[in-house]
């Protein structure tokens, strides 16, 4: 109903792009340092809270923190994992895939090249690439999980109507490593 980067309130809750996605494990890790301040604790080592961009397809944000000088010898990410603590995280990219087929009309589909299907022939390759990476040899922490690493086909778009042959379609995915 609204543009996604515009923020907004409808019943009490926050809307707009970023308005819920980790925001509750950014409050959770400050909220943690003040525990242990408050428990008396001192934490004698640096500290330092990040917040970054591209966690979910490029690890940008973290590389950027890495450029400035920031750096550690471990690093909490409150993803919602559930009640348990991770010793990795999985390196994740995005990808496209763009297809320019031939239009044609539909009285004639063999004139054409159909961008669509030759985009759909893509998909078992995309799928033995998933199964491939899964099935090399995997380093702590990742040996004992039997599927690591995800290939995930998010979003597909192509052709301008139904009665031509499509022109173009699109994928994009998400491959984790």
């Amino acid at each position: 109903a609204r543009p996604p980067w515009e923020p907004w309130e409808q019943g009490g809750w926050p809307s707009g792009r970023g308005a819920g996605d980790m925001k509750a494990g950014i409050a959770a890790m400050v909220m943690a340092v003040a525990a242990v301040r408050r428990a008396g604790a001192t934490i004698d080592l640096p500290l330092t809270l990040q917040t970054v961009i591209e966690e979910e397809c490029t690890g940008n944000g973290a590389l950027a923190c890495l450029h400035q000088g920031y750096g550690g010898d471990f690093v909490l990410i409150p993803e919602p994992f559930g009640a348990q603590i991770y010793s990795g995280q999985v390196g994740v990219l995005w990808f496209r895939l763009y297809i320019e087929g031939l239009p044609a009309h539909v009285l004639d589909t063999a004139a054409g090249r159909n961008a669509i299907e030759t985009l759909q022939a893509y998909l078992p390759a995309l799928k033995a690439l998933e199964a491939e990476i899964n099935a090399l040899p995997r380093p702590a922490p990742y040996e004992g999980h039997p599927h690591p690493f995800n290939l995930s086909i998010g979003r597909i778009e192509g052709g301008n109507w139904a009665s031509s042959v499509p022109a173009h379609a699109l994928l994009e995915g998400r491959v984790g490593f």
